[in-house]
C-alpha cells in the first residue's frame, strides 16, 4: 500500500468528522417495501409488548395511589403540619422543573440515537439484515424515550403518595398536579402505540431520510 493511501484514509475520517453531512446514511437505500417485508407480526408484537409494559408500572402505581386516597383520604383526618406542606411544595417544584427538562430532552435524545444509527456504517458489515437492524434501532430509541417519561411519571406519583400519607393531599388537592406526568405518559403510549403504519412512518422519517 502506498504512503498516499495511508494518508488519505485519516483525511477522509477527519473530513467526515468535520462535516457529518458527507457520511452515508446506511438506511437510505432500504426501500419501504423491503422494510414492510421485515415488519412481521412478531416484530410488531414485540414492540407493542415493550411499550405496554413500560406503561404498565405507571398505570399500576397510579391505581394504588388512587385506591389508597379513596380509602384513606377522608375529610376527618387531621390537617397537615407546615413542614409537610413545605416539603411537598418543594418536591412538586423539583418534579415540574425536571418534567420540563425531560420533555425537552427526550425527543432530542431519541433523534440522536437515530442519527448515530444512520451514520454507523460499521454495522452494515454484520450478517443481520438491514431492515432488522432498523427495527432494532427504532426499538432502542422508543425504549429510551419511554424510560425517561416513565421515570418522571413515577416520581410524580411518589410525590402524590407522600402527600397523601402526610395528609397534604386532602387539605391541598392542588398537589394532584404531580400526577399530570403519569397522565401525559399514558396518553403518549396510547397515541403512539406501534402498528405497521406507524412503524413504517417512523422508519421513513427518522432513518430513511437524510439527516
Amino acid at each position: 500500500m502506498s504512503a498516499g493511501r495511508l494518508i488519505d484514509g485519516p483525511r477522509v475520517v477527519l473530513k467526515n468528522l468535520i462535516n457529518p453531512g458527507v457520511v452515508m446514511n446506511r438506511f437510505q437505500n432500504l426501500s419501504l417495501d423491503d422494510f414492510r417485508a421485515a415488519l412481521t407480526r412478531p416484530q410488531i408484537s414485540s414492540m407493542q409488548i415493550i411499550q405496554a409494559f413500560l406503561a404498565f408500572g405507571v398505570v399500576l402505581f397510579a391505581g394504588v395511589v388512587i385506591l389508597l386516597y379513596v380509602s384513606l383520604g377522608s375529610p376527618e383526618r387531621e390537617l397537615p403540619q407546615d413542614f409537610a406542606v413545605q416539603t411537598i411544595w418543594l418536591m412538586t417544584v423539583v418534579h415540574l422543573v425536571l418534567a420540563v427538562i425531560i420533555y425537552l430532552a427526550a425527543p432530542r435524545i431519541e433523534n440522536l440515537i437515530y442519527k448515530q444509527a444512520k451514520n454507523n456504517t460499521a454495522a452494515t458489515a454484520t450478517a443481520i439484515p438491514l431492515a432488522v437492524q432498523a427495527l432494532g434501532v427504532m426499538r432502542t430509541a422508543r425504549i429510551v424515550r419511554l424510560a425517561l417519561y416513565e421515570g418522571v411519571a413515577l416520581l410524580g406519583l411518589v410525590i402524590c403518595y407522600l402527600a397523601m400519607t402526610m395528609n397534604v393531599l386532602v387539605a391541598h388537592p392542588l398537589y394532584w398536579v404531580n400526577a399530570a406526568t403519569a397522565v401525559i405518559m399514558i396518553a403518549y403510549v396510547i397515541s403512539t402505540f406501534p402498528n405497521a403504519e406507524r412503524l413504517t412512518t417512523i422508519f421513513h422519517e427518522k432513518l430513511r431520510q437524510a439527516s
